[in-house]
C-alpha cells in the first residue's frame, strides 16, 4: 500500500474481498509498515481491515481462524 488513496481505489474496483496482504520482503521496494497502516486507517471498516489482514487469504487457502 503505497498511498491510501490507491487503496481505496483498489477496493472500489475490486472489492475487499479480493485483496491480501503482499509483502516485497526481503526487499526493501515495498512499505515495511503496510499491515501498520491498514490497521491504523480511519478510512476503513474494522471489517475491511481484517479480510485485508488476512480474512480473504486465509480463505482462499481453506485456513481458518479460532473463531471459525
Amino acid at each position: 500500500m503505497h498511498s491510501q488513496d490507491v487503496l481505496d481505489h483498489l477496493i472500489k474496483t475490486a472489492g475487499d474481498d479480493h485483496i491480501v496482504l503482499g509483502s516485497d520482503f526481503p526487499y526493501d521496494m515495498g512499505n515495511p509498515r503496510v499491515a501498520l497502516d491498514v490497521e491504523e486507517s480511519d478510512r476503513l471498516s474494522d471489517e475491511t481491515k481484517s479480510r485485508i489482514l488476512g480474512g480473504t487469504a486465509a480463505q482462499l487457502l481453506g485456513v481458518h481462524g479460532p473463531n471459525h
